[in-house]
Order: structure tokens, then C-alpha cells, then sequence
């Protein structure tokens, strides 16, 4: 089977790729606009005096964090859209293409993916816990928590969905026309993934080690993708990541706020944090790698 990043069907020339890329950005930025008067109409109707704009960051005070959470996805459905009038009308190819070269997506592989991150991710834990217990505290299941799994099994897979066709499928098909080594590829997409969360509140723990952390999540991603020849491993590992942290990691400075997470996590180290996420995705790699071998097995 051929490597997914290079597509061969549709019109794939660099200016399509250009025109495609600013068409995607310009539907993103009027998502991302509505998201945010959204957020102010909210704010200003709701007749809550401890909810308001910080005049001096422009940041939200006291809103609901699983209201903020739903709102800023709204960015993320115009997104999508963008990234799809694009492939269908102006590279004039499948959608499916920035996900397999395939005639189908492979379901199982998704499925099977998201489990085993899971797995994986609940092994990490326990040996966080174990050698951090003082770290954790356990908050139980508030009313909230409701709410919150609704949401995070909603729509963090659409988030995480969109950013793996938007980098791992565009951008790495876009680029791979003319970079034919693996690891520049990963190293230029993992770079581009992690700069653009350099503004997470996370990065005020450690820039150095949570920069290294943001960026070789996506170099692990996107290596992930080029050895199985598919986005489905990617895609499965990105949503499991995302909603297994929303739902049980709740720290302060973090993306995630004040979600009602499971646990409260204070004082962890972010070195810890990078050697545990590379653990993590290496583990993942090796077991996609030994599913896509067996399925060879089985079909030849």
C-alpha cells in the first residue's frame, strides 16, 4: 500500500494547495469570531455580576468552564467545513484521502487504537500516582461531571479529529510533495502542531519542557501516521489523549481549567511529564505497528 501522503488522485499542483490552505483560514477565523461573540453575549446577558471580560487580558472571569469549553468548539465545526470545501472543491479529491488511501476509512483500526491508548494511558496514570500520590486528589463525581462527559464525548473528538486532517492529512500531504524524509516531515509538522499551542496556559509551568512536550506529541503523531500509512492510528491516540485529560486531569494553569475533572493534579513536573508522554506514544507506535503487521499476516 502506498504512503498516504502522497496523493495521487484529484489536482494536488501548489497553488491549489495555497488556495486551499488560506480557503480552510478564512472559514476557521469567521468560526472563531462567532465563538467569540457568542461568549460575549453570554457574558453580558447572563446578569451575573462575577462574570466578566478581564479588561486588561480580554480573558472571560467566571463562566461556566464546561459552557466556555462547548462555545470554543464552534471554531472547530467551521474548521472542518473549511478543510472539506477545500479537498472536495478546490484539490477536487475524496475527503477520505487525507485519511487513507484506501477506498474505506478502517473502522477497527480507530476503534482498536482508541482502546488501547486508553489502556495505556490508565498504566501512565497508575505509575504517576504511584510515584506522585501527593500530587493527586480525588474529587469524585460532582453533578457537573455529567455534563462534562456529555461534552467531552461529543465534541473533543471533533476537535481532535479536525486537527489531525488539518495537520497530519493537509498540511503533511501539502508538504510532503516536495520533503520525502520521514522524520523532516514529522519534525516540520510536530513543530508547526506544537508552536501553535505555545500559548496554552501550560507553558507557564516550564516553556522549555512543555514546548518539548507539545512538539514531540505531534512529531510522535505524525510519525504514527507515515509508518501505518494512515491517519486512523492518529486520529484514535489524539481523541483518547484529549478526553482522557478532560475528563480525569484537572490542573491549574491547564487547558482545561476549572473542568470538574476527576482528579486535581498540583506540583507535577513537567520533565516527568515529557519522559512519561514519550513512554506513552513510543508504546502506542510499537503496538500500531504490530496491528497493521498482523493484518498483513491475516490478508495475505
Amino acid at each position: 500500500m502506498r504512503g498516504y501522503e502522497r496523493v495521487e488522485v484529484g489536482k494536488n499542483t501548489g497553488g491549489r494547495y495555497t488556495g486551499a490552505f488560506f480557503s480552510t483560514l478564512g472559514i476557521l477565523l469567521v468560526g472563531a469570531i462567532i465563538g467569540v461573540f457568542l461568549l460575549i453575549l453570554i457574558v453580558v446577558s447572563d446578569g451575573n455580576k462575577d462574570t466578566y471580560i478581564d479588561a486588561s487580558t480580554f480573558e472571560i472571569v467566571g463562566l461556566n468552564p464546561i459552557v466556555t469549553l462547548a462555545i470554543s468548539h464552534i471554531s472547530y465545526l467551521f474548521w472542518l467545513l473549511g478543510i472539506w470545501i477545500s479537498v472536495r472543491f478546490i484539490l477536487k479529491r475524496p475527503f477520505r484521502t487525507l485519511i487513507t488511501p484506501l477506498q474505506q476509512i478502517n473502522w477497527k483500526r480507530i476503534w482498536f487504537g482508541f482502546g488501547i491508548f486508553i489502556v495505556l494511558y490508565i498504566l501512565v496514570l497508575i505509575i504517576d500516582l504511584l510515584v506522585f500520590a501527593s500530587s493527586y486528589t480525588w474529587n469524585g463525581f460532582s453533578s457537573q461531571f455529567g455534563w462534562l462527559l456529555l461534552f467531552v464525548l461529543v465534541l473533543t473528538p471533533i476537535q481532535t479529529t479536525v486537527e489531525e486532517l488539518f495537520f497530519r492529512g493537509f498540511l503533511l500531504q501539502w508538504f510532503a510533495k516536495g520533503i520525502k524524509n520521514h522524520i523532516l516531515l514529522a519534525l516540520i509538522i510536530g513543530f508547526i502542531f506544537g508552536a501553535l499551542h505555545f500559548t496554552n496556559p501550560e507553558m507557564t509551568n516550564s516553556k522549555l519542557f512543555m514546548g518539548l512536550d507539545y512538539v514531540m506529541v505531534g512529531f510522535m503523531l505524525t510519525i504514527i501516521a507515515l509508518k501505518t500509512k494512515t491517519l486512523e492510528f492518529s486520529l484514535a491516540a489524539h481523541a483518547a489523549n484529549n478526553m482522557f485529560i478532560f475528563l480525569f486531569i484537572q490542573m491549574e494553569n491547564s487547558v482545561g481549567g476549572d473542568l470538574p475533572s476527576l482528579f486535581t493534579v498540583v506540583g507535577l513536573s513537567p520533565k516527568s511529564g515529557l519522559f512519561l508522554d514519550l513512554l506513552l506514544f513510543g508504546a502506542y507506535l510499537i503496538i500500531a505497528m504490530n496491528y497493521i503487521k498482523k493484518e498483513k499476516t491475516v490478508h495475505s
